[in-house]
This record gives structure tokens, C-alpha cells and sequence, in this order.
């Protein structure tokens, strides 16, 4: 049941509506694009390649082999120096203020929160992937 249930989640994913879009925007426009996840390194990795997201990115980061997990300040800090990337040369885009907002910002990046379904107050938020493109821009 377990190897059927990771080849549903891992293997028969589609991407998130207008992701290739975004991601071939921001790479016209000279961003370099980075994963940075929580979840199993083998699954990250599967659902990557299915989507064809993989090669899109030029980093994939995964606290598995950062041996240290979000929120921890010690996790970004490590993605930053494997970056060799000043913090606040970096978006963190994320849907979750807990696990990616509130740490990016401690750690001095920009950040976008991803919030299709809520509205917040707390900063810089888009509801879609196309808007991501826009949004950076005017954090920079």
C-alpha cells in the first residue's frame, strides 16, 4: 500500500497551474530559480522530474541532506551559504508563514507569500503564479 500511495503522490503529479510559465518568466528576466523542501529527498526529487520542474531550477535543497529542516534559522543559513548568496539578494516564495515567511525574513531575505485561497496583511503576497514575476520586481 505504502509503494502504491508514493507512486501516486510522486509519480503521477501534474504541475501547479501557470508554474512552467513562471519559472521560464523569472528565467528570462535573469532569476535563478531554487527549490528548498522539507520533504523526502526521493519523492522531492521524482515529483521534480515528472513535472519537467527539475530542469528549471538551478538548485534543488532539501533539509534530508542540509541535516537541518525550515523553520530552523540554521537551514536557511545553510542554503544561503550554499548559494554564496547575500540574503537580501534572495526571495523566499512560500505558502506557509510559519515555515518559510517568518524564517526567510529572520534570516534577511525578501519574501512573498504564496496565498491563492486567504488574504493576509503581513507583507507581500500573490494568489497566483503568474503574479510572482511582478511581485519580485517590486521587492527588488
Amino acid at each position: 500500500m505504502n509503494r502504491r500511495f508514493m507512486t501516486e503522490v510522486n509519480d503521477r503529479i501534474t504541475p501547479m497551474n501557470g508554474a512552467i510559465e513562471c519559472l521560464r518568466s523569472l528565467a528570462q528576466q535573469g532569476i535563478r530559480c531554487h527549490v528548498f523542501t522539507n520533504g523526502p529527498l526521493d519523492g522531492q526529487l521524482r515529483k521534480l522530474a515528472v513535472t519537467g520542474l527539475g530542469a528549471m531550477l538551478d538548485h534543488v535543497f532539501v533539509s534530508e541532506e542540509l541535516g537541518v529542516a525550515k523553520p530552523e534559522p540554521e537551514a536557511f543559513r545553510a542554503v544561503l551559504e550554499r548559494l554564496a548568496a547575500d540574503p537580501h539578494d534572495v526571495v523566499m516564495i512560500g505558502d506557509s508563514m510559519e515555515m518559510d515567511i517568518l524564517p526567510g525574513r529572520s534570516a534577511g531575505m525578501h519574501t512573498l507569500l504564496y496565498a491563492p485561497s486567504s488574504s493576509t496583511d503581513d507583507g507581500p503576497a500573490v494568489r497566483t503564479l503568474a503574479e510572482v514575476p511582478d511581485a519580485i520586481a517590486a521587492l527588488q
